[in-house]
């Protein structure tokens, strides 16, 4: 298997910590886009998965294990504001900067 590097978000000593969300949601897409679609769960084919939150829905049986789990030993685990869950790894399109006209580049004297 590939070694994937992790890169997050600095810990309190200003190095970057491997266990944050955003770094192993990182690492899990890298590996569901290297795994032939065959092989993937459907809910992980379906269209329109984009954010954190839309594979961690889409993952049913994660789901049915997490709600036994959180009701039978973690009644009073807190529930983090689903906003939070709402980022994906891969970086919003930059728009096209505006080509600049030679006047645009000329010092002004």
């Amino acid at each position: 298997m590939e070694h994937l590097s992790l890169p997050c978000i600095a810990n309190f000593s200003g190095e970057m910590s491997v266990l944050c969300k955003r770094s192993l949601f990182d690492l899990f897409l890298r590996i569901v886009r290297t795994t032939p679609p065959a092989v993937l769960p459907v809910s992980l084919r379906a269209p329109g998965l984009c954010t954190y939150w839309d594979y961690k829905r889409a993952s049913v049986v994660y789901q049915q294990a997490w709600s036994v789990l959180r009701r039978e030993a973690f009644p009073l685990w807190p529930r983090s504001d689903r906003g939070l869950q709402l980022f994906s790894t891969d970086p919003a399109p930059q728009p096209d900067p505006a080509p600049q006209s030679d006047s645009a580049l000329r010092p002004v004297s």
